[in-house]
């Protein structure tokens, strides 16, 4: 079965701050169908922010 949701975060988790509600939106997401975590990996920064921001849009997309 393939994810019905599927969560999409650039880099990896920061602490407990990020990891207890993507925790609880979790378990409330499979109640309506599959569900799949994904961490994709950040662009390193290379002196412009924009550029940074669209090489990780691009990767989500």
């Amino acid at each position: 079965m393939s994810a019905r949701f599927r969560l999409l975060r650039v880099g990896k988790a920061r602490g407990t701050w990020s990891d207890a509600p993507i925790g609880d939106w979790t378990k409330r997401m499979r109640r309506w169908g599959g569900f799949a975590e994904e961490d994709v990996k950040p662009e390193p920064f290379k002196g412009s922010i924009e550029a940074v921001r669209d090489a990780e849009a691009a990767r989500l997309l």
